[in-house]
């Protein structure tokens, strides 16, 4: 038994194996890629880019088979490029459905491919007529001369504020190459539809409504309460240091938001109206610096804004706007029925003007420049 090693080999010291043996037992594989033919298919040495290197026909051959059929390892690539039986022709093809009606000679496009802007106004303003527009969306606001309901979702209605501009230029050189005016547009009266909700009236008494100590800012649903609800940030100036008064207070929920803030309209409403309080009430007439404040002591003035423009001359409209405000001093629509036992200044029975007594009336006309005018009664020329 000692002449035999544990490896089968003969002659061998006990307990150990020899190099022969050992190089024997080894598992390796023979990578040399041999010339010699074998008895699998015809196939080429494998190359990273053996599929630019394979004849046409071997590649067409492979692409004919059927999927999961033959023991090719080039499949069918996934993407074979398309190559049609009958090429259209150029004329053809232009003429094909869908496509857009371009002439071959002149380059000039067909009118009814170009994007109508009055068809695009009038899609939205029908669509406006069967939903509802909220102030909150991103969707551009209807067209002023559509039919629309709008729901104030913190942002006031177009109805009373509306832009010139639909997208506010970031800087004022991009405002100057549009060449359009960026101005807003306020109608604080403006009628709302029988649909709308009516606009909350809100009388914060003596103190009056919150508002910022720098800008005056007055409370709105984008003002920002800190500390607890302590003090609130300005959205217009970011003055941060506004005490809330304390009968104004309310708490903050983990959102940051007042715990009222539904119970607010003029947190969650884009426009409302303040009771002023009397500071802001008008003096009596007659009275002096030292008399006592009261409520509605003078008339409304009235000024009449209008555009002496060459365009506005050309279309008419100065020829309209005139006899508008003639109409609304001295015609039909100036008077209104009086109540019985009413003496009409005018001599004109059971009637009485519109405008109160005492009001004034101002003219302004701009085209480049801004015109004013002196209407005192003195200045009237007498003619003899």
């Amino acid at each position: 038994m000692s002449g035999i090693d544990l490896a089968g080999g003969v002659g061998s010291t006990p307990g150990t194996i020899s190099k022969a043996s050992r190089k024997k037992a080894r598992a390796y594989h023979n990578l040399d890629q041999s010339s010699e033919p074998s008895n699998g298919p015809n196939l080429p040495a494998f190359t990273p880019d053996v599929a630019n290197q394979m004849p046409s026909s071997f590649l067409g051959q492979q692409q004919a088979m059927p999927p999961g059929q033959g023991n090719s390892q080039f499949p069918a690539p996934a993407n074979p490029t398309f190559v049609p039986a009958a090429p259209a022709d150029p004329a053809a093809f232009a003429a094909r459905p869908g496509s857009s009606n371009i002439s071959q000679t002149g380059g000039k496009v067909n009118p009814d491919d170009i994007p109508s802007i009055p068809g695009h106004r009038d899609y939205y303003t029908e669509q406006y007529r069967k939903t509802m527009y909220p102030t909150l969306s991103r969707n551009l606001p209807p067209h002023a001369t559509s039919d629309y309901i709008a729901h104030d979702q913190g942002i006031a209605s177009p109805r009373f504020c509306r832009l010139t501009l639909n997208s506010v230029p970031a800087t004022a050189d991009l405002l100057a190459s549009t060449s359009l005016p960026l101005a807003l547009l306020i109608q604080p009266l403006a009628k709302l539809k029988d649909e709308e909700e009516p606009i909350p009236v809100l009388d914060f008494g003596e103190m009056g409504p919150p508002r910022c100590r720098r800008c005056r800012t007055y409370i709105n649903p984008f003002m920002v309460f800190l500390q607890g609800g302590g003090k609130f940030r300005c959205n217009m100036c970011l003055f941060p240091n506004n005490e809330v008064p304390s009968e104004y207070y309310a708490p903050v929920d983990m959102s940051g938001g007042r715990v009222d803030r539904n119970q607010r309209p003029e947190l969650m409403r884009g426009t409302v109206e303040f009771v002023v309080p009397r500071e802001y009430w008008a003096k009596k007439d007659g009275e002096g610096a030292g008399g006592e404040e009261g409520k509605g002591g003078s008339p409304m003035r009235w000024i009449f804004l209008v555009d002496v423009s060459e365009g506005a001359i050309n279309r008419g409209v100065l020829k309209s706007v005139v006899g508008g405000i003639r109409e609304a001093l001295y015609g039909c629509s100036a008077y209104e029925n009086a109540p019985e036992g009413h003496e009409s200044e005018d001599g004109k029975e059971g009637k009485r003007r519109r405008l109160p007594k005492g009001c004034k009336i101002g003219i302004c006309t701009f085209d480049k420049d801004v015109h004013f005018y002196n209407l005192n009664v003195g200045l009237l020329p007498v003619y003899i």
